[in-house]
């Protein structure tokens, strides 16, 4: 039960640090301009859209602040299944875990396509990428909560908060 209530943690985490929690609000995107490591991420597919990074900041944090009800909601229900032994339930709730990773990806690559930013694009797409991965990784093995990879969810989270720092 403490890795599942780990890895609940560690989603609620690394989600939230990077999904916007406020911007910096002076106009800078927090991006020093720079791509550290252009291999890394992903160019943007498309055409620049027209949000500022303010507004698709703020868009992400709502999506951060539900992404975080559904999956702690799951990992409490995986919690409880899992102290009583119903892996049934266990799996019903890795597949609720794995939904809210998965749906949020998709609403994050729909929000990214709106922002003016092209940098900022491609930060959320990667991000989404890496929170879809994770939620795939919980869904094809829920009793390995505790080793799964998070690092490429890690640095994409990094390279979001460049853009949307975390308050």
């Amino acid at each position: 039960m403490r890795r599942i209530l780990a890895a609940t943690l560690l989603g609620a985490a690394l989600f939230a640090g990077a999904a916007c929690g406020s911007n910096n609000n002076d106009g800078d995107n927090g991006s020093d301009g720079g791509n550290t490591n252009a291999s890394d991420t992903t160019e943007p597919t498309q055409a620049a859209g027209s949000q500022s990074t303010d507004e698709v900041c703020a868009q992400g944090e709502q999506l951060a602040e539900d992404f975080l009800t559904e999956f702690q909601a799951a990992g409490a229900a995986m919690a409880t299944a899992a102290a009583t032994g119903d892996q049934a339930a266990v799996e019903e709730a890795a597949a609720g875990m794995t939904s809210a990773a998965v749906n949020t990806a998709d609403e994050l690559r729909n929000l990214a396509a709106t922002a003016e930013d092209p940098e900022l694009q491609a930060a959320m797409e990667d991000f989404a990428n890496e929170l879809e991965a994770f939620g795939d990784a919980i869904s094809a093995d829920p009793d390995a909560l505790e080793n799964l990879d998070s690092t490429g969810l890690d640095e994409a989270s990094a390279r979001m908060e460049e853009f949307c720092p975390a308050s």
